[in-house]
């Protein structure tokens, strides 16, 4: 009797400590998962303060640059920042900056639009004779493709003394030293506060070699601006060079020969072979090599930056329902010239510190939380109606940096870089074109 109340008892310990064992299971699990959940909790609503956060929340202009479209309907248009020729002041600066709640004030100074000469040559070699070069540059904005072709005649002849180059400079009538072309590329110049642009987009994650934070060296007469460049290709356009063979008749050989005959006027009446060879760059090829070529041409000058000549106007035609959102419907007109002041500059020259590429930034430049980035991004502009405001298949319209074309729409983003530092010394103290601030 004592043996079996023993054994039921031993049962029923072992039952009772199973039991307890699976009710530590239990609620541990559940502490676990109750921690998971909250830490889930956590990391959602830490991601969608994130998805929900601009880089930016006010955007600080001179008088007289807001639109009537913005004042309207609290806008800023695009590329709202790269034909402001400054106007506020570094006073005016470190007042915003000292405004309790205010995490970054980080300023923007335009200086001004260069043209980059691109030399493209013919690397394959030329058997001896006269050659039509042929320069076609073309350009695709998404709404128009802009082409321009320009003719010069090249000499190959195998004249150990350099025939061409004993003919003075100003008898060179139509004809090149080499095989090449020259096409133009326009780049903005803009100073930023490296400090700043850290804080605001983390421009040190863009780097792909040196650093903005070089500082400015001035003398009594000149000024040498440390520079970056930026080697994204936001436009689509390609360079070809194509060499021509001419027909010359035997008993003209040599330049005097041809410039005694007429020089461009008389090659332009020889008939032409078929073409011999044709080269072809497009722009993600050339810009990584703009660095190489602003160096070649010894930097840039303060004689040489100039505004664009034409701006965009907008003007409200209607309001539209569009799928997922209301829009409005803008016309954009091409004003020329384009109204700005054209400061005098300090004499200075550029020399190149670093290269960057805007789309390591990570920045979002879509979406909800879109604002205007132009000193990275252009802005996304896609054409849903014709002239008329009938609706077309929609087109995105890319920007335009090339000279050939006409009717530019909207620019990329600053070439070059420059520190604040620098911008002040070349373009005075007033030389801050906006300020994008976040608050706390």
């Amino acid at each position: 009797m004592n043996r079996l109340l023993l054994s039921s008892l031993q049962r029923r310990i072992f039952q009772a400590a199973l039991l307890l064992n699976g009710v530590l299971i239990v609620s541990t699990a559940f502490v676990l998962f109750l921690s998971a959940s909250e830490t889930t909790v956590t990391r959602v609503e830490e991601d969608l303060a994130r998805y929900w956060r601009t880089t930016y929340d006010i955007v600080v202009r001179p008088p007289g640059y807001r639109s009537q479209v913005e004042e309207e309907y609290q806008l800023v248009q695009p590329n709202y920042l790269l034909s402001i020729p400054g106007g506020i002041t570094f006073a005016q600066y470190e007042a915003i900056r000292s405004i309790p709640g205010v995490e970054v004030a980080a300023p923007v100074a335009t200086l001004g639009y260069w043209t980059i000469a691109l030399q493209q040559a013919i690397t394959r070699s030329l058997p001896e004779g006269v050659y039509a070069l042929r320069c076609i540059q073309e350009e695709d904005t998404g709404l128009y493709v802009y082409r321009d072709v320009q003719d010069w005649y090249y000499l190959s002849y195998s004249d150990p003394a350099g025939e061409l180059l004993r003919i003075p400079l100003e008898k060179r009538v139509g004809l090149i030293p080499i095989p090449s072309c020259i096409f133009s590329l326009e780049g903005l110049l803009a100073g930023v506060d490296p400090d700043a642009e850290e804080t605001l987009v983390g421009l040190s994650h863009a780097l792909l070699e040196g650093s903005i934070m070089t500082q400015t060296r001035t003398t009594s007469d000149m000024v040498f601006v440390p520079v970056i460049v930026n080697i994204t290709p936001f436009v689509s356009f390609t360079l070809t060079v194509e060499a021509i063979p001419v027909e010359v008749p035997p008993e003209t050989r040599g330049i005097n020969d041809i410039l005694q005959q007429g020089g461009f006027v008389y090659l332009n009446t020889l008939p032409r072979r078929p073409l011999f060879t044709a080269e072809t760059r497009i722009a993600e090829e050339v810009y990584p090599e703009l660095p190489r070529m602003i160096i070649q041409q010894v930097g840039l000058a303060s004689g040489a930056l100039h505004f664009p000549k034409s701006c965009v106007q907008y003007h409200l035609l209607f309001s539209s329902a569009l799928p997922q959102r209301n829009s409005l419907v803008l016309e954009m007109e091409v004003v020329k010239p384009c109204e700005g002041v054209h400061r005098p500059l300090r004499p200075f020259v550029s020399h190149v510190v670093g290269t960057f590429r805007s789309d390591k930034l990570g920045l979002s430049a879509e979406g909800l939380t879109m604002v205007p980035l132009e000193l990275y991004f252009p802005p996304q502009i896609t054409l849903l109606y014709d002239e008329n405001g009938t609706p077309v298949a929609p087109k995105v319209i890319r920007p335009s940096t090339l000279q050939i074309t006409t009717t530019l729409y909207f620019h990329p983003p600053p070439l070059l870089l420059t520190t604040l530092e620098a911008a002040r010394a070349i373009a005075g103290d007033d030389c801050i074109s906006a300020i994008r601030v976040r608050v706390a």
